[in-house]
C-alpha cells in the first residue's frame, strides 16, 4: 500500500502539492520537518489504513467504555461496626438478596450466595469460589468467644484470624526478577469491594453495647440504674485498655481502627494494649470508602444505596429492639466522670476523625 504524505506550504496555502511516497522511504518527525523546510507535516493513510485505525479507535474506546462501567459498578460491601445499626442494614440487605454482614461469611442458612460466575470469579474479578472455599473451612472450625464474630472485625484482623486458625503459610521467599513475592492460599471477603460503615457518638455506642448485653439477662428497666451502668462500662473499659482487644465480640473496638487500618499482631490477637489516643497523628491507610452517620442513618443510606443502584431499604428497629429501646432511659448524661474521661481518652481518634464533640463539664452525671 502506497501512503500519502501532503506538504503544505505555509507562505502560499494555493500552490499545496500533494506528494506520494512508497512504504519504504523513512520519514522525518514533524519537529524535524518544520526545522528543515518550515513546513507542516501531515501523514494521510491509504482508505484500507483509515479504516483499520477507525475500528482500532472504536475498539479503544469500547473497551475503555467498559472499564468505566466495570469501575462504576464495583459491589459495594458493608462493614458492620457492633451497635451501629449493623443487623438493621444486614436484615435490609438479605430482603434484597444481598449478602452483607454476617451473610458475607455465609453464617447463616438464611443467608443469600455470593454471586459469582462459573469461572468462580464475580463482576469485580474477585475469586469467590476461593473466599468460599476459605469460608467453609473456618465453619469447620469451633471458634471462641472471641473470634466467632469475624463480621464484627476490621478486614486485617479477619485476615489474621484466617491465617491463625488455618494456619496458612504464606510464600514469601519466591523470587522473580529480584522481586519478592507472596502467594495467599486464602481470600480476602472485603476484596475488590467499596467499603461502607455506619459510625455513631462514641458515647452514645458505648451506652448502646451496655444495654446491649445486660438485657440479655434481666429486664430492661432493672439495667436503667447510672450506677449499675457506670460500674459495668467501667468493667468494659478495663478489659479493652488492657488487653482483650476483640472484647465481646469486638463491640468496644474504636470506630476509627474499621476505617483505617491501624491493626498490629500484639494488640489485635488479645496480647497487647489496643490504644487509639489522639498522640499518634500519623493518619493510616484508609481502607473504608464510605462513612454515614447513625444519627442521619435513613438519608444518607438512601442516598448512597441510590448512587450504586442498590434497591435496599431500612426498616424501622425490630419489636424487640423497639420495645428495649423505648423503656431504656439512660443516656450519655448519665455517665461518672471518671467513664466519660475515659472513653474520650481511648476513643480520642473517633471524636477527632469523626467529629463529635465531647460534653462539657456542667452535664456531667450522678453515681446513683
Amino acid at each position: 500500500d502506497e501512503i500519502q504524505m501532503i506538504v503544505l506550504d505555509n507562505n502560499n496555502a494555493q500552490n499545496d502539492k500533494q506528494i506520494v511516497y512508497t512504504p519504504n522511504i523513512v520519514l522525518k518527525s514533524d519537529r524535524d520537518d518544520k526545522k528543515d523546510f518550515g513546513q507542516n507535516v501531515i501523514v494521510q493513510n491509504s482508505k484500507e489504513e483509515e479504516d483499520k485505525q477507525s475500528q482500532n479507535s472504536h475498539n479503544d474506546k469500547k473497551n475503555a467504555s467498559n472499564n468505566n462501567i466495570q469501575q462504576q459498578k464495583r459491589q459495594l460491601q458493608f462493614l458492620h461496626i457492633p451497635k451501629n445499626a449493623g443487623s438493621a442494614v444486614t436484615d435490609a440487605a438479605i430482603r434484597a438478596n444481598i449478602a452483607w454482614g454476617y451473610c458475607r461469611f455465609q453464617m447463616g442458612t438464611h443467608c443469600p450466595k455470593l454471586p459469582r460466575h462459573e469461572d468462580g470469579y464475580n463482576n469485580n474479578n474477585m475469586d469467590v469460589l476461593l473466599l468460599e472455599q476459605t469460608l467453609s473451612q473456618i465453619r469447620k472450625i469451633k471458634l471462641d468467644d472471641t473470634n466467632k464474630y469475624l463480621w464484627h472485625y476490621p478486614p486485617s484482623l479477619v485476615m489474621e484470624i484466617f491465617h491463625q486458625y488455618l494456619k496458612v503459610q504464606v510464600e514469601d521467599k519466591v523470587s522473580n526478577n529480584g522481586n519478592t513475592l507472596a502467594k495467599m492460599t486464602i481470600a480476602d471477603p472485603y476484596d475488590g469491594t467499596d467499603l461502607f460503615v455506619v459510625i455513631r457518638n462514641p458515647y452514645d455506642r458505648i451506652i448502646s453495647a451496655y444495654y446491649h448485653w445486660e438485657t440479655m439477662h434481666h429486664p430492661v428497666d432493672q439495667c436503667n440504674s447510672p450506677g449499675l451502668m457506670n460500674r459495668l462500662v467501667g468493667e468494659s473499659l478495663d478489659a479493652v485498655e488492657k488487653d482483650y482487644y476483640m472484647y465481646r465480640g469486638g463491640h468496644y473496638i474504636p470506630q476509627y481502627d474499621f476505617v483505617y487500618d491501624t491493626t498490629n499482631k500484639s494488640k489485635s490477637m488479645g496480647t497487647g494494649t489496643a490504644s487509639t489516643t489522639s498522640a499518634n497523628t500519623k493518619k493510616e491507610n484508609k481502607v473504608v470508602k464510605h462513612v454515614i452517620h447513625f444519627e442521619n442513618l435513613k438519608q444518607e443510606f438512601e442516598r448512597l444505596m441510590g448512587e450504586y443502584d442498590l434497591n435496599v431499604t431500612l426498616n424501622d428497629l425490630g419489636p424487640v429492639k423497639r420495645k428495649r429501646h423505648k423503656k431504656a432511659t439512660l443516656t450519655k448524661n448519665d455517665l461518672s466522670a471518671e467513664n466519660r474521661q475515659r472513653i474520650e481518652k481511648f476513643y480520642a481518634k473517633d471524636f477527632e476523625e469523626f467529629q463529635y464533640p465531647t460534653l462539657p463539664v456542667s452535664t456531667l452525671g450522678k453515681m446513683n
